[in-house]
């Protein structure tokens, strides 16, 4: 599916190439230009895509988007190419399931069965319900949970979680600063501390900011007293992940490994190391429950 794109350097797969009429190569959205893929002899000074279902040209006005012309063309005025059989009803069937947009060779997640335009192919880009009980899995240790239960490992979690579950807008909606460039973006899942009572919300960050500047900007917009600078260390406002593992400050958030709508908790510093005492009190008063049956077996074999 797809074709590799033919200009020098490049060799990206693109699902919906471009064939140059003068050259007669092809090439990606980014060198489907003349003078973007230095063809031999151009002879006109632009190029319209073919539309793959309909095979009817697609007009797309000067330094506009290709990409974005040719979906809203397939989504409202595409129509059925005659003899093939298809046509807007068969392609309806491939929308994506998080934007709904349709794809002529949609990606199905191998974790969860769905299908994806490419912008959400990733587990991560469509907050894959499967891949999070893998992960789960993965990490309480298959051997110390024989029948996986999804709920009953995320409520392992729920000591370091804050009482904020819900949140104020959707992933799709996130807040940010608009001067931020798109390709920069980088969408977090922002629960607050237990102190403030505000939902949680979704807001985009520059992947290259510090931590630092990420619960600055967090506490700034909450209206959250945020003395970092004059404060000792338990009385920090720092960032955690939804495990409860503190994300040091001086980190970028791609050195912090971040990815899109991951969930991250603001929290006070003497606030989480309560929360990880009990959690560690909790799970050593389990521990005789369990060894006393395997003591009086023990005694009775001596």
């Amino acid at each position: 599916i797809g074709k590799h794109c033919m200009a020098p350097n490049c060799n990206k797969l693109d699902f919906l190439p471009y064939a140059c009429d003068v050259c007669q190569k092809v090439y990606c959205d980014e060198h489907y230009r003349y003078t973007q893929h230095g063809c031999v002899s151009p002879t006109k000074d632009n190029q319209v895509p073919i539309c793959p279902i309909c095979n009817m040209p697609v007009p797309v006005a000067l330094n506009e988007n290709p990409n974005i012309k040719m979906s809203h063309h397939i989504d409202n005025n595409c129509k059925r190419e005659k003899g093939t059989g298809k046509g807007t009803t068969e392609l309806s069937l491939n929308r994506c399931a998080v934007c709904s947009k349709s794809e002529v060779a949609p990606i199905k997640c191998r974790h969860c069965n769905q299908l994806y335009c490419l912008k959400h192919r990733y587990q991560n880009e469509h907050n894959c319900e499967e891949r999070q009980k893998a992960n789960l899995v993965g990490r309480f240790g298959a051997t110390k949970i024989q029948t996986p239960d999804f709920k009953s490992l995320t409520n392992k979690l729920s000591l370091f979680s804050s009482t904020t579950t819900k949140y104020s807008n959707t992933k799709t909606t996130p807040i940010g600063d608009d001067k931020i460039d798109i390709s920069k973006r980088i969408t977090l899942a922002v629960q607050l501390p237990r102190e403030c009572s505000s939902l949680g919300f979704y807001m985009f960050f520059d992947k290259s900011y510090k931590i630092g500047k990420v619960i600055d900007l967090i506490a700034k917009h909450s209206r959250i007293q945020n003395d970092n600078n004059r404060v000792t260390d338990d009385k920090k406002l720092k960032l955690y992940s939804n495990s409860g593992e503190e994300i040091a400050s001086s980190l970028s958030i791609e050195q912090a490994k971040l990815s899109n709508n991951d969930v991250v908790i603001l929290e006070r510093a003497e606030v989480m190391n309560g929360l990880v005492t009990q959690a560690q009190q909790k799970q050593q008063s389990q521990q005789p429950a369990q060894q006393q049956p395997q003591q009086e077996q023990q005694k009775q074999q001596q």
